[in-house]
């Protein structure tokens, strides 16, 4: 584990890394490779590490770890001072400041061993803070001297909401910030304000010249022929150095700059806002008028007209006591200053009486679209109509698409279905008469008032539309064409002339479509006669969501809250389809260690649907695997073998494709995703237990497998979804894909009140995963050590040699490190731990916490360590050995802490009683005690008064060995359990040697592929 840190420093940000305390068993990478391992930076750039010095509070020599996660803190009996500890810096180039924090998540994939400090998270904000004044133009252009030169730089200019921001950032500003050193300098005095501003100052110079090489793509290879040349290129170039030797040409230029500039830091430094307040007419003929207002920041609420101000009426001034005086220079200074951006105002200052200006309706309609937003982002303030601000009620000419289907129609939906189509002009949605229409072409001005409204219009505009209803006249449309801009509300066609505001549909596809938009059949399916199981109400919502989806043709994503059914909802469907006549196979891809898990609940929900495992190195292949699953109603496939397989699946006509654990196919060009994308099924589902609508690219991916072309080409998909964070039209278009996305995609939460109230309180889930084959073949290994202490008889020794070899297979199934003890590495060894990690890798997304219990303390131990660097986080483990002190300290903050860790492993022994942990709603056992007593205990530390959620107990157990057939024995025989099983294991000793191996046998559906 590593912690990475920015920092500060002579006018640039470094990285540098914190190493670990500890001796690690694996070395750690050299800074930039790790960074790009991790996917923070690219590989494509040569970066130069520099030696620096940390000033980190420190006991003795050695620092104090940032993080628990980097080690134990140093001894505390020394005193925390301020020391220098060398560290090797990694300088950010600009484009390497993008690339790190224009990222939608800065967090380092599981598994990088990087541990991101507060101030990478802080500089994030800080990067926001600078690309805003970017997208704003809020800086300027200076001539400063800095040491020994003159630097032209681009400097910002601050808002008040701006100010107020940076003050928040500097009230929070990390100490790693300002704790960097080169050149053996002491440790730097500068205040977090100072360094704070300096920090934004560079940063956005820094963005503005990046992007103005990036678009300039040029080289100054000219010698400046005058000083202001010079600046020119200084400002553009890489350097802010300026190439000019005349010292007093260089003051005077600089002092030019500051006059030039100081309007453009009036209303920062003024205690009063200049305001523009347009009022429209309330007879159309009549003009629009602008009145100028003085506001003083003290009072809001008070507005001063300036015609007022300056008549000398005592009576409607401010007193000089509560606002001080109004100062003319301010005034004069700020109408100069609007000059200089509205034509209107600079002619406004030709009047005698300065009081505002007349608009007509075209100079209205011009000054709120180009004026006003000039003016705003300059510090005036204007009051403009409710109906402009708004703008959803300013209401503009566009098309609406009509669309209706047959009389004829069964109210099914079938994508080839022709469909009447036609446009029509609209207003707001409601169409347009010839006559209206005619009339409106024939205005001259663009703002009128029609229908009681203001609206925009384009003469030239409308002349073209209505060329272009006269070119389209009505026609016949595929349902599959009309579909998406039908759900969206408007058009999403790709090539379309004429933007579409909506779409209104008649007859019986906008019966489908509703039925689409509510998820709600109309018809709900019977639950199929061979299904051995009870639906839950809202499981077979559901279950005929999928048959509804199935019966038009389209996929389907269900993606309930993980333990809302997902797996028994899919297998009635399954069975369903079987019993109506469907006898082509399915296919089902999962991630390897849930393969056993649909084979098992296949058995227990569906025994009457064949099943076939294709998995492990016996699997069918070639010519053989088309005949395997001819006559299977669900072949089982994993992840892994989906690109390596391609060939034998696009071989078979498959009735359904369904993905489980569908984010792996969300990058769009990974080789699995491509590959689901080229499998030919009549229906596709996909499955997921976390949300997929806040990531848009990832949906479309999704999305394009369930129902190909339903959100248009990748790159149309970017350019319509995809929209800059500075985009006004970002939540628009988001909620324009939510509008077409959204019927396709089931999800139903846990914490929702119509779900909740029908959930059983504790809900126990068996986890079946497989072995590796080291596991499998150490297995084998100490069942032959076992036959052969059998066969030589010794006598008393019997008893001792079964359950040593119960505790070496369970070891073996937990992970092979436990029991070899030779402290091996233990990524990619152990089903179950592959297995823990991709359930606590989905309660990490949607932020829920977990217990994890084992008999094992070294199983524990190795478990924390290994969790920590895998999610860069903090692991508690509590075991017998914990102090009564510690205890009571991580279970306060596992309770309580805002930030406290989410998983929580303990001991069965030391943790199964006497235990308050109502925070956690997940219960793992990963090993088992095979005393059902025991583990209710350890499960009621979460399920017990003050738990507000329902618990998920997670109970693991490896396929085809001793651990599931014990778990059968309890199944089977559950009143006798605590009778037969008691608190230990000795009943196991008293098995004949045919019924002892028959327990303990090895079966092949162990293995994992």
């Amino acid at each position: 584990m590593r912690g990475i840190h920015l920092s500060f420093a002579e006018q640039n940000l470094y990285l540098w890394g914190e190493e670990p305390l500890q001796e690690t068993t694996t070395p750690l990478p050299p800074l930039p490779k790790h960074l790009f391992e991790a996917g923070l930076l690219s590989s494509s750039r040569k970066r130069p590490l520099l030696r620096g010095t940390a000033w980190l509070p420190s006991r003795g020599d050695r620092a104090l770890p940032s993080s628990s996660l980097l080690g134990e803190e140093p001894d505390r009996r020394k005193k925390i001072v301020l020391a220098p500890h060398s560290i090797s810096a990694l300088p950010l180039a600009p484009e390497d400041l993008f690339e790190l924090f224009d990222k939608e998540d800065l967090s380092p994939p599981p598994g990088s061993r990087l541990l991101l400090g507060n101030s990478l998270f802080w500089g994030i904000r800080l990067f926001r803070l600078a690309e805003n004044l970017l997208a704003r133009e809020s800086y300027l252009p200076s001539l400063v001297r800095r040491e020994e030169c003159w630097e032209a730089l681009w400097i910002p200019l601050l808002s008040e909401d701006f100010e107020r921001e940076l003050e928040r950032l500097e009230g929070v500003c990390p100490g790693a910030l300002r704790c960097l050193t080169f050149q053996g300098k002491e440790a730097p005095q500068v205040s977090p304000r100072q360094s704070v501003r300096e920090m934004l100052q560079v940063l956005l110079d820094r963005m503005i010249r990046f992007r103005l090489q990036k678009r300039e793509s040029r080289e100054f290879r000219e010698k400046p022929s005058n000083l202001h040349d010079a600046w020119i290129q200084a400002l553009q170039a890489s350097s802010p150095k300026i190439s000019w030797k005349n010292e007093e040409d260089l003051r005077q230029f600089a002092k030019a700059l500051t006059s030039w500039s100081r309007p453009a830091r009036l209303h920062s430094d003024s205690p009063f806002r200049f305001c523009l307040r347009l009022e429209e007419p309330s007879v159309e003929e009549d003009p629009w008028e602008v009145h100028y207002l003085l506001q003083p920041k003290a009072d809001p609420s008070l507005l001063l007209s300036l015609e007022d101000l300056w008549s000398g009426n005592e009576d409607l001034c401010p007193s000089p006591e509560t606002f001080g005086d109004v100062p003319r220079e301010f005034i004069l200074a700020a109408l100069g200053q609007g000059a200089r951006l509205s034509p209107h105002m600079a002619k406004s200052l030709e009047q005698k009486n300065l009081w505002g200006f007349s608009l007509t309706a075209s100079e209205a309609l011009h000054f709120l679209k180009e004026e006003a937003s000039a003016l705003q982002a300059s510090g005036f303030t204007l009051q403009l109509p409710s109906w402009w601000v708004r703008r959803k009620t300013f209401k503009r000419v566009s098309l609406t698409a009509k669309v209706s289907g047959s009389s004829s129609g069964d109210g099914s939906l079938n994508l080839d279905a022709l469909l009447d189509f036609r446009y029509v002009l609209s207003l707001g949605g409601e169409e347009l008469t010839p006559e209206e229409m005619q009339m409106l072409a024939e205005l001259k001005t663009p703002l009128v008032r029609f229908r009681g409204e203001w609206i925009e219009t384009s003469p030239e505009h409308l002349r073209q539309a209505l060329d272009f209803l006269k070119k389209q006249g009505s026609r016949e449309v595929r349902a599959s064409e009309i579909l998406a801009p039908a759900l969206a509300g408007e058009g999403i066609g790709e090539n379309q002339e004429f933007p579409v505001e909506r779409v209104e549909v008649n007859g019986w596809f906008a019966k489908v479509l509703e039925d689409l938009r509510q998820k709600n059949p109309r018809v709900p399916e019977e639950i199929p006669r061979h299904f051995r199981g009870t639906l839950r109400h809202y499981q077979e919502d559901g279950f005929s969501w999928l048959a509804s989806l199935r019966r038009w043709g389209l996929g389907a994503c269900l993606a309930d809250d993980m333990g809302l059914g997902k797996t028994v909802q899919t297998l009635a469907h399954l069975q369903r389809e079987r019993e109506k006549g469907e006898i082509r196979p399915a296919l089902l891809i999962c991630p390897t260690s849930v393969a056993n898990n649909w084979r098992k609940e296949a058995e227990r929900f569906t025994p009457e649907l064949p099943v076939l495992v294709h998995h492990g190195s016996s699997r069918q292949r070639k010519k053989g695997f088309a005949a395997a699953v001819r006559d299977q109603g669900l072949v089982i496939s994993t992840f892994g073998l989906l690109q390596r397989d391609l060939s034998l699946f696009q071989e078979v006509s498959w009735g359904s494709l369904i993905l489980d654990e569908a984010q792996n196919i969300k990058n769009p060009e990974t080789k699995q995703s491509k590959a689901a994308r080229n499998i030919t099924a009549e229906h596709r589902i996909a499955l997921t237990g976390t949300p997929v609508e806040n990531h848009p690219l990832d949906l479309w991916s999704l999305m394009d497998f369930l129902n190909p072309g339903l959100l248009g080409s990748q790159s149309f998909f970017k350019k319509t979804f995809q929209k800059s964070r500075e985009s006004s039209q970002r939540e628009g278009a988001l909620e324009k894909l939510r509008n077409v996305t959204s019927p396709f995609l089931l999800r139903r939460l846990k914490t929702d009140k119509k779900i909740i109230r029908d959930l059983p309180e504790k809900i126990v889930t068996k986890e079946y995963c497989s072995l590796t084959k080291e596991q499998a073949s150490l297995y084998q290994a100490v069942l032959e050590d076992l036959k052969n202490g059998l066969d030589s008889g010794e006598d008393g020794g019997r008893q001792g040699l079964v359950l040593a070899t119960l505790t070496k297979l369970k070891q073996i199934c937990n992970h092979p490190a436990q029991f070899l003890k030779d402290n091996s590495p233990l990524e990619n060894r152990s089903g179950k731990m592959r297995r823990l990690v991709d359930l606590l890798e989905e309660f990490q997304e949607i932020r829920e916490h977990c217990l994890i219990f084992t008999q094992y303390r070294e199983m524990g131990e190795m478990l924390r360590k290994w969790l920590q660097q895998y999610f860069a986080q903090e692991v508690f483990l509590l075991h017998g050995g914990v102090p009564r002190k510690r205890r009571d300290e991580m279970v306060e903050i596992f309770q309580n802490a805002p930030e406290a860790p989410k998983i929580f492993l303990l001991s069965l022994k030391a943790g199964g009683t006497g235990l308050t942990l109502t925070r956690a709603n997940h219960v793992i056992h990963y090993d088992r005690w095979w005393n059902p007593a025991v583990e209710n205990q350890a499960t009621d530390r979460a399920f017990r008064i003050g738990q507000k959620k329902n618990v998920q107990v997670h109970t693991f157990m490896v396929s085809g060995t001793l651990e599931e057939r014990i778990d059968q024995l309890l199944e089977n025989k559950r009143d006798l359990a605590e009778k037969i099983v008691g608190g230990d294991n000795l009943w196991i000793g008293n098995l004949s040697n045919r019924e002892l191996q028959d327990l303990l046998r090895l079966d092949p559906e162990a293995l994992e592929a």
